[in-house]
């Protein structure tokens, strides 16, 4: 493998040495600078330690206007202070990392630490994987460590990764749960039936034998915030399912945390009421300021609350950003079948190429899609293979003028229901053995049986890998 000494030069041993490497410039103690275009030609570099120098470590140091590609980091340890990556440990503005995976140990005593890049600093890093541990103080990512101005697509990680936890500026992965000034609300909690709305409030406060007179205080403001003053010499019995629930915010709140913790809160209450929380929740949130974590299963719940959004499954993050991103460019079909109501249709077609289009065909059916929109090119491995086809049913249509526009995506189908919900209409069709959910105009009116024709958005299709459902093209 490769040893790295602090001057930039290094040392191998091995079958036979990445010849891209002999172009490497050090410059200064560490960074080694890369602006070349290395092809690993699907090979993998193993056995490299890094651990000389204060930023910028990874098997390409910093990668300036050149190209790393097609390339596999294994079995490696790349440590140092900041900006660590598998592969990279920065991508400029016109640098490319595509194709590449780490599958080593990566980590940093400071910031930026990623899988397979440190930082992308506008460059562009695409189908690249992680596999290994990654550990950061903070700005840690399976994939990229911290991503500005800049295009990841098409990545993933199934490694660990650990780092640091801030709140308001402070470390708290070593304290106790108590000590990290989080308020919490469950589903089940529940106010003391014998206290007075004001005696909840203080009890907390009491216990921690606060003076009489700053309990007082604390009570009066919670209470104001939350509009409640009228409610305080009333018992708990006396009051309806939502003045209930902004007593136990309120409880949650009067200690003055810098995050409130809100488990499912409003679940035992009906649509209306809920929807009437959600709304003062947003307004309390402006009003405060303070960070809000709401864990719910209902994906509009979340998505009408939500600045950013994490979607999670078995406990792993599968993405995270503004609900309107990933509603757009979900990362894998779980994210893509979880927004959206109706649900996004998935079709298994597979790939094929005639001439300038690429074709996504399923059972009799076909559509089409020019080659051109695949601007990485990513979609040339799959001619031949199995893909999932996501369309979510906004972007499905009966309309006569669409269906002539957008001749690529039609397909022609029979009608199972027609459903009326409030001013929309959905059409349960089955087409080619597949079932497909279209969003209509309220005035159409069609008839179970009926045969039609619809045409996919073509622009607004989404691919995932069968194999790792994640998104390959979108």
């Amino acid at each position: 493998g490769y040893t790295f000494a602090a001057d930039g030069t290094y040392t191998y041993s091995g079958e036979a040495e990445a010849p891209g490497l002999k172009s490497w410039t050090p410059i200064g103690n560490s960074i080694r600078w890369y602006t070349g275009t290395f092809d690993g030609n699907d090979k993998t570099v193993s056995g490299i330690y890094i651990n000389n120098g204060p930023s910028c470590q990874g098997l390409f140091g910093v990668v300036s206007g050149g190209t790393v590609k097609n390339l596999g980091v294994t079995n490696s340890c790349i440590q140092g202070y900041s900006i660590n990556g598998g592969v990279v440990g920065y991508v400029d503005g016109s640098g490319t990392v595509t194709n590449c995976y780490n599958t080593g140990t990566v980590s940093s005593s400071e910031t930026y630490t990623g899988g397979v890049v440190g930082y992308v600093g506008g460059g562009t890093v695409t189908n690249c994987y992680n596999t290994g541990a990654v550990t950061g103080s903070s700005r840690t990512g399976g994939v990229a460590g911290y991503v500005s101005g800049s295009t990841v697509t098409n990545c993933y990680n199934t490694g660990t990764v650990s780092g640091s936890i801030y709140i308001g500026g402070v470390v708290v992965n070593q304290l106790f749960p108590q000590q990290r000034d989080i308020a919490m609300v469950l589903p089940n909690h529940v106010l003391y039936p014998e206290l007075t709305v004001k005696e909840n409030l203080a009890f907390r406060l009491k216990m921690h034998r606060m003076p009489e007179a700053e309990v007082e205080r604390h009570v009066q403001e919670v209470a104001g915030l939350l509009q409640i003053d009228p409610l305080l010499d009333r018992k708990p019995g006396a009051l309806t399912s939502m003045q209930q629930q902004m007593v136990m915010l309120a409880r949650a709140m009067v200690q003055g945390h810098k995050v409130l913790l809100l488990d499912e809160p409003f679940v035992h209450l009906d649509e209306k009421l809920r929807a009437q929380m959600g709304k003062e929740l947003r307004e309390l949130h402006k009003r405060l300021g303070i960070t809000i974590l709401y864990a719910t299963k209902d994906q509009a719940e979340a998505v009408a609350l939500g600045d950013r959004i994490a979607v999670m499954k078995e406990g792993f993050i599968q993405q995270a950003g503004a609900p309107e991103e990933l509603y757009a460019s979900p990362a894998n079909q779980f994210v893509a079948g979880f927004l959206g109501n109706p649900p996004m249709n998935f079709l298994n077609v597979k790939v094929g190429a005639d001439g300038s289009d690429y074709t996504f065909t399923f059972g009799k059916s076909a559509v089409r899609m020019p080659q051109g929109w695949d601007g990485t090119g990513v979609l040339k491995s799959y001619v031949g293979k199995n893909v999932v086809l996501g369309v979510r049913p906004k972007d499905v249509h009966d309309d006569p003028a669409f269906v002539e526009k957008m001749e690529k995506g039609v397909v022609n189908a029979e009608v199972e229901v027609m459903e009326s919900v409030g001013g929309e209409s959905y059409l349960y069709l089955t087409c080619s053995g597949h079932s497909i959910t279209a969003g209509v105009d309220a005035d159409a009116m069609r008839q179970s049986g009926e045969p039609i024709q619809i045409a996919f958005d073509m622009e607004k299709i989404k691919l995932f890998d069968s194999d790792t459902e994640h998104t390959i093209w979108r």
